[in-house]
């Protein structure tokens, strides 16, 4: 049985997403809490779980539990994913799941997936090399 670390790892990596940029997206400083998140031998994932859960559309029992599948495209998604990213109200509703004040989800879902992926990394370069 695989440990909710190794489900973490698997799920990102079948989103074919870096550990620093999950990392980014759940509000962590840097790939390091993720890795050493995917590398404990026991644990549930910290108090982000949820939002590690949420980042990467995995239903949190999934995570926490499994069971484990071989085929990823058969975990259960995260449950209010959809729900989410529909809702038009103001960003601080958001809070702590939402980072940005000014930008609402629907905002940021708008844009093309590349030119969110390249503010998601010079964000995560600002975070890893502040002033």
């Amino acid at each position: 049985m695989m440990t909710t670390g190794e489900r973490i790892r698997r799920a990102r990596r079948y989103r074919k997403m870096s550990a620093g940029l999950l990392a980014l997206r759940a509000g962590y400083a840097g790939a390091s809490a993720i890795t050493n998140l995917e590398n404990r031998a026991t644990g549930r994932g910290g108090f982000r779980l949820l939002r590690i859960a949420q980042v990467l559309d995995v239903s949190v029992k999934w995570l926490m539990d499994g069971p484990d599948m071989a085929d990823m495209s058969e975990v259960p998604p995260y449950e209010d994913t959809s729900a989410l990213l529909a809702q038009e109200t103001h960003a601080h509703d958001f809070q702590p799941l939402w980072p940005f004040r000014l930008i609402r989800p629907s905002q940021w879902h708008a844009l093309p997936a590349q030119s969110r992926e390249i503010l998601e990394r010079q964000i995560l370069g600002l975070l890893n090399h502040p002033f």
